[in-house]
Formats: structure tokens, sequence, C-alpha cells
């Protein structure tokens, strides 16, 4: 009766536009645990409070909110509530505060909560100004992610004492600006450290890996870092996703990542990275996703990648890579993909033709998102030449059997497509527009019954259009300005396209 109480005056003091909290009656409290985002223990004290996305608005009520004494997971994102003056609420373990428009300082929430609190994420708001200063001992998750933090420098606490359980910190998409924040490096225990987009500078600690051990997921990609990729990285022996894009980053990939057995993901597209792809990389196991278009690699495409056995994509478009493209490459034999990244990502591939952009360092890339949404995405890296966004969510692949993308693109790869390439039954995308490629286009990729981009343009390519492309679930078809000849099949999607799919080929009817 106490908590149906609790629960009726914390319905008055908010505003229920859509009338989520119609089941919360004085009428009914004989069925509490049976009301609109209640869960009760077995003998009927609330210890949940589910209340996220109900168009709620209004102060939240922490005073009300902290008679339920029984109560151990409280979740409010999603509505549109507000922060007044709060009581303490010291007995929480976990707080998600997330999609709302709360603002101010984001410390006096931690401090009121301090006590217990094993889990903060009060991300997608308007808190504004310094990053806190120091963390409750016991904060394992705290995600502070797309809100207005400022500086990061004052963080001088925030895992000083030596019980720190920080095993998660998420920062990305605010406006934290200056040098690395070489305080996270006091976090022995992190395993989650993302603090992409933002203008943080400076080179990546070369310590980062000695004093943060058990690092899972290294994300800083979209900032204004500098320097080498270091070769301590490969102390980092538990890493699992290594995202270094879009940064302004020098020299070469380090061989050493091959010492990284457990890594799933490598992104280093658009830095100013030189030298050539490390044969060792084929070494990787476990790889799923190898990224590093927009650079300044050059060498030959290892063969030895052929021995990642689970590659599934493979994105190195815009680079100066030569030589002609090894027949295996990634994945060749059907097997589940095991996905036990630390964070599920939300997966976006923009295929766009950035090199036709004025001014664009090219932004045809993979691009893994946490902590932000897509629309603030678009906003920070706006797709003025895009042709097509795609987006995964939850697990990245179905079980395949073969690399789901090739974009080899921009290059100068020389000699035939290889007629393995027919083999990869899970092909959905394949991009080899512009190099120096030539020879037939073989007629076993029409066979491939997921291909759905295919992009042969700007090359030496000869012979016809083979018939069985005819029979492809095409969404993107261009093998303009080739030597192409004899007449383009009449039949399937090969008819939508338009003239400059084709154009540049004197001899095609």
């Amino acid at each position: 009766s106490t908590d149906a109480t609790t629960l009726l005056r914390l319905k008055t003091s908010l505003e229920d536009p859509s009338a989520a909290l119609n089941s919360w009656s004085s009428k009914t409290t004989s069925v509490l645990c049976q009301w609109n985002g209640v869960t009760c223990s077995p003998d009927g004290l609330v210890i949940r409070l589910d209340l996220r996305f109900k168009s709620l608005s209004g102060a939240i009520p922490f005073d009300v909110i902290g008679d339920l004494s029984h109560l151990q997971g409280l979740f409010l994102s999603g509505n549109n509530l507000t922060i007044s003056p709060i009581s303490s609420c010291k007995s929480l373990e976990a707080l998600d505060i997330s999609h709302n428009l709360l603002s101010g300082d984001v410390e006096q929430v931690i401090n009121l909560c301090a006590r217990n609190l094993k889990t903060l994420n009060a991300s997608h708001n308007s808190f504004t100004g310094d990053l806190p200063a120091s963390l409750p001992s016991k904060l394992r998750i705290l995600n502070l992610s797309s809100n207005r933090f400022t500086n990061g420098d004052v963080m001088r606490d925030i895992c000083s004492s030596t019980g720190s359980e920080l095993e998660e910190l998420i920062i990305s998409n605010n406006r934290l600006t200056g040098p690395f924040l070489h305080t996270i490096l006091l976090c022995r225990k992190l395993k989650v450290l993302d603090l992409s987009f933002n203008t943080i500078s400076g080179e990546i600690p070369t310590d980062l890996c000695e004093k943060t051990s058990k690092l899972e997921h290294f994300a800083v990609w979209s900032n204004e870092l500098h320097g080498p990729v270091p070769t301590t990285i490969s102390k980092c022996s538990s890493l699992v996703t290594l995202i270094l894009s879009f940064n302004n980053l020098q020299g070469p990939i380090p061989p050493e990542v091959s010492k990284l057995h457990s890594l799933e993901w490598l992104i280093l597209s658009s830095n100013n990275l030189s030298g050539t792809i490390p044969s060792s990389l084929g070494q990787l196991k476990r790889l799923t996703v190898l990224a590093v278009s927009n650079n300044s690699l050059e060498g030959e495409l290892p063969g030895e990648l052929s021995g990642c056995e689970k590659l599934a994509w493979l994105d190195l478009n815009n680079n100066r890579l030569t030589g002609e493209i090894p027949p295996r490459i990634g994945r060749s034999k059907p097997a589940p993909l095991v996905d036990n990244t630390t964070r599920e990502f939300r997966l976006v591939f923009d295929n766009n033709e950035a090199y036709k952009c004025p001014g664009n360092r090219g932004i045809n890339s993979i691009f893994p998102l946490l902590g932000i949404s897509i629309q603030e995405f678009q906003t920070k890296a706006p797709m003025v030449c895009n042709k097509r966004l795609y987006i995964y969510q939850d697990k990245l692949f179905p079980e395949i059997d073969s690399l789901v993308l090739v974009d080899l693109s921009g290059n100068l790869f020389t000699g035939a497509i290889p007629v393995e390439f027919g083999d990869m039954q899970s092909l959905y995308q394949i991009s080899l527009a512009r190099n120096r490629m030539s020879g037939r286009i073989p007629s076993s990729l029409g066979f491939l019954k997921r291909l759905s981009t295919v992009d042969l343009s700007s090359n030496l390519f000869t012979g016809v259009i083979p018939v069985s492309f005819s029979r492809l679930p095409l969404m993107d078809f261009n093998v303009s300005f080739n030597n192409l000849s004899g007449g383009i099949p009449q039949k399937g999607q090969l008819t939508t396209f338009p003239l400059s799919s084709f154009q540049g080929n004197s001899g095609l009817c």
C-alpha cells in the first residue's frame, strides 16, 4: 500500500499526455504489480520502474521516487523530463536518464547518488561545462555521450581511488578539446573507452595499453589526433575493436597489431597513413571488419589475408595499392559469425561517390555508431554526394560463407578479376572502380544471388557484359569507361539503369 501511494504521487507530479500511466489508479492498488512499467519482487514490493519513451514531461521528483524503499532499477530515458533540486538517491545502483532535455551540472546527479551507483547513463541530453572531476568508487559504467561537455582536463580524480571499478567510459559526441585525456590512464580496469566525435588533439599515449591493459573497445574516431598508431597498442591483448578513423594519424600500420588475437574490428580509414598493409594481419583469425580507406597506403594486397577466416567487410578504397588482387581474401568456408563484441554497434555504410565531391577527402566508408544517433551523424558528416545509406543493427551478419563487402576502388590494381570471386556466395557489394584492371568480367559473378551493388567503372575491362548479370537483384550497377563491347543484356535489372552506367564503352550497343 505504501508503494502504491508513492506511485500515485509520482503520477500526479508528472504530465502524461499519452495516458501511459492510466493503469495507475487508486481503484486498482491490489494489482499494483500489473501497472504499466512496474515490476515487483515475489513479496509484492516495487523493485523496478521502467517508464522509457512514455512522452512524460515535468521535473523528475526524486524525493517521491526515493520513497520506493526497495527500488533497484529506474529507467526514465526517452521522455521530456527536467531536473529539479534533487533529494538523495543513495540506494540506487543503476540510473538511466538518457534521451531527455536535462541540462546543468551532471556532477550534481552523480554526487547525490554516489554511495552505491554502479551504472549511470546520462547520454543524449544537454549537460554542459566540465566533465565530472571525480567518480564514485563503485561506478562501473558511465555514459555521457551526446551532450555539450567542453572540458575533460578537470577529470583529475576520475579513477584516482585505488578501489575504482570503472569499466566503461563513453564520452562520444561532445565538444571536448585539447590533448588526450591522460587522467583516463588511471582507470586500470577500463574495458570500453569511446571518445569519438570530439576535437581531441595530440598523440595517442604510448603507455595507453600499459596503464589500461584490459581494454576491449577503443574508439576515438572523428577527432584531431596526429602522430603514429603506437606499436605498444599490442599490449592491449584483449582488444576486440580498434577504431581510429577520421583523424590525422601518420606513419605505417604497425605490424604489432597482428598480435591482437581477439581483434574483430580494425578501422583506420581517413587518416594520413602510409607504407604497406602488413601481411601479418593474416594471423588475425577473428578479424571481421578491415577498413583502411582514404589513406596513402602502397604496395600489394597481401595474399595472407586469406588467413582471416572471419573477414566479412574489406574496405581499402582510395589508396595507392598496386599489383594483382589475390584470388582468396577473407572467409572461404561456411561458419556462423561469432559476435562477442563488448558493445553492440549500429553499423552504417555510406555508399556514395565521395571522390566526385569538391574538397571532400572521401566519406565512402564503414561507420560504427555508438553513443550517437543517425541524425547526429548526418549533421556532423554531411553526405553531400550521398547515393545510399546502409544501416545494420544488432548482429552484423547472418551466417555467411564469404566476404559480404569488397571495396578496392580508387587504387592502382592491375590484372583480371579473380575467377575465385565467383565463389563468394555471400557477396553483397563489390567495387573495383578507378583502377587499371583488365580482362573479361567473369560470368560467375552473375550467379551470386545476394549481389546488389557492382561498380567496375574506369578500368580497362574488355569483352561483353555477361548475360548472367540480368539475374541479379541489382540496386547499383556501373561499368562505364572501360573497353566493353557487344549488346547490353535486355533482361532483368540491367534494363533499369541509366546511360551513365554504360557510357565510355564505344563497343557497347
